[in-house]
């Protein structure tokens, strides 16, 4: 399958578009979207197409190797920890920037 990318007016977002020959649109169709931020991807789209858009990505950016979220491991983007649920849909949680206070016990009454 063959992709491109193309910028929306959210500069952080950017449309995954198909090529024409593997839509049934001239124009090509959207297959998906990816999230930027600095320098990291959180893409979605169907999980078989993934391998051809992480390539056309790659073609642009030098990237590391994909992490996938799955519901056994939460991976982290833009400050939150995103993991799949059982159930579908997702799970955001921002563990990675929270600190919690230590209490301290205090002789004050």
């Amino acid at each position: 399958m063959k992709f491109w990318l193309e910028r929306t007016p959210e500069q952080h977002l950017w449309e995954i578009r198909k090529a024409p020959e593997e839509a049934e649109e001239k124009q090509g169709t959207t297959a998906g979207w990816a999230a930027v931020y600095v320098d990291d991807f959180l893409i979605t789209m169907k999980r078989e197409e993934l391998p051809s858009a992480f390539a056309a990505i790659k073609k642009r950016w030098k990237c590391s190797g994909e992490e996938y979220v799955t519901t056994d491991k939460a991976m982290r983007f833009c400050g939150f920890e995103v993991m799949a649920m059982k159930d579908g849909g997702f799970l955001l949680k921002p563990e990675g920037y929270v600190r919690y206070p230590r209490h301290t016990p205090s002789t004050r009454c």
